[in-house]
This record gives structure tokens, C-alpha cells and sequence, in this order.
């Protein structure tokens, strides 16, 4: 009946009903089921079906912001659960916009996206110098850093904390993936991050392969 309840939470997201994710997950927790199991059977699973959706045209924007929410509402609920010292198996990942820029929601919807797939995320918001980058892989011991951009003016400064972790002696040790609007592979390539996520999905598919 347990896991019956969690699956019903995949439900929600694909409709993008918030309050009723909301109050299911908050049921969910009263009656001890593992925060893993509702990150894992419930939430995941739903969001994957949004990000084929969207890819498939089937779902637009609106859908796929709502999830975004969704998502990180739930995560929220969760997070608390987690036992002390905790690590995620499968990674940590610092993420923010860049210095100089101030827009955040694509980026808040990756950082709930991932951290719905089982993540540890440090979301570090928006308008992020470099040194802050740096602080939080070194401090949190990040496997990838990802960050995004949504003015071409602020698009060179991911070289710059490209070339911070270098100088740090950071750079062998953690990925970096890059995304925004005005971005494509060929840029990431030319900053010397390893990838370039297009979308919130992509972006999810690119980490899995990076931190395989």
C-alpha cells in the first residue's frame, strides 16, 4: 500500500498539481516512508514523464515550469529527512546563474529536477562571482559544477570561473556543464566546460552521462 501511495505522487507532477504533491508528500512522511522512496518511486518517475512530454511536444513551458515547482516544493518537504551526514550516491552538484545575471528560473528548474533524480544539489541562485563558485565545489566537495546564463553579455564569464577552478586546482576534479537560451555545444567547448545541457531534461541526461 506504502509504495501504492508513493506512485501516486508521479501522478501529481504529470498533472502538475502542486497541493495535491504537496499534501500527498506530507502524508507520505507521517507515515515514515523513506524520503529516497518518495524521491525515487514517486517524484522521478513523474518528471521524467514531463521532460519526454516536453521533448515530444506534448507539454510546453508552462507544464514543465509547474513541475519545476512541483519539484522543488517536494524537495523541500524531504530534505529534512535525510540522515545526518548523508551523501547522495549518485553525486553532488553546485549550481547557480552567473555574476551579472539575475535570471534564475530555468536554472531553479534544472537544480529541482536534479535533485529530484536523487542529487545532492547546492543551488547558489543568481548573480554568482566566481570566488563563490569556487568556495562551494571546494566546500562541498562537488563532483560537477553547473551553470547557466540567459544574457550573451554574461556568457563570457563562465570562462572566467572556468579559468577560477583551474587556478584553484579544481578543475581535474569536478565537471562543469553550461546552459542558457543563447549557449550551445560549441561554446561550452570553446570555454573548456565538458558539456552543454539545452533544456532542464537534456541537462539531466548530460549529468548521468558526465557523472557515469
Amino acid at each position: 500500500m506504502g509504495e501504492l501511495r508513493v506512485e501516486q505522487l508521479a501522478d501529481f507532477v504529470i498533472k502538475g498539481d502542486i497541493t495535491g504533491a504537496v499534501a500527498l508528500t506530507e502524508k507520505l512522511l507521517e507515515a515514515k516512508i523513506p524520503r529516497d522512496h518518495i524521491i525515487e518511486r514517486g517524484l522521478l518517475p513523474g518528471l521524467k514523464k514531463v521532460g519526454e512530454g516536453f521533448e515530444g511536444g506534448e507539454l510546453f513551458l508552462p507544464e514543465l515550469f509547474s513541475a519545476g515547482e512541483l519539484a522543488k516544493q517536494v524537495c523541500d518537504l524531504v530534505r529534512p529527512y535525510a540522515k545526518p551526514g548523508e551523501a547522495s550516491e549518485k553525486g553532488t552538484i553546485v549550481i547557480g546563474t552567473v555574476h551579472g545575471d539575475v535570471h534564475d528560473i530555468g536554472m531553479n528548474l534544472v537544480a529541482a529536477n536534479l535533485e529530484g533524480a536523487g542529487y545532492d544539489v547546492i543551488n547558489l541562485g543568481s548573480n554568482v562571482p566566481a570566488e563563490d563558485f569556487v568556495d562551494a565545489v571546494k566546500k562541498h566537495d562537488a563532483d560537477l559544477l553547473a551553470m547557466s546564463s540567459l544574457l550573451t553579455t554574461t556568457m563570457p564569464y563562465m570562462k572566467t570561473v572556468v579559468a577560477a577552478l583551474t587556478e584553484s586546482g579544481l578543475r581535474e576534479k569536478v565537471k562543469v556543464l553550461v546552459g542558457g537560451a543563447p549557449l550551445d555545444e560549441a561554446f561550452a567547448m570553446k570555454i573548456g566546460a565538458d558539456g552543454y545541457g539545452k533544456d532542464p531534461a537534456d541537462g539531466l541526461r548530460k549529468v548521468e552521462t558526465l557523472l557515469s
